[in-house]
């Protein structure tokens, strides 16, 4: 049983493994998304017997953001 996790834990960590210039590349989309593109969601929190959702709406147009939260 051990062989199947130790197996596993090495080829995910493999695959996770990425040359740092990747890694800001990927920090660099991912603050231009968040100027560029427009989402709509729910974001869940819970712990314990407390559960909490707010509703995120953000919109990117001509260059200007607006976000708004529901809870």
């Amino acid at each position: 049983m051990r062989l199947p996790v130790l197996l596993l834990a090495f080829w995910s960590s493999a695959v996770l493994a990425e040359p740092a210039s990747e890694g800001s590349e990927w920090l660099l989309r991912m603050a231009s998304a968040s100027r560029e593109v427009s989402f709509v969601g729910t974001f869940m929190y819970q712990r314990g017997d407390f559960n909490e959702t707010t509703r995120i709406a953000h919109r990117s147009e001509s260059g200007q953001s607006i976000d708004h939260l529901e809870t």
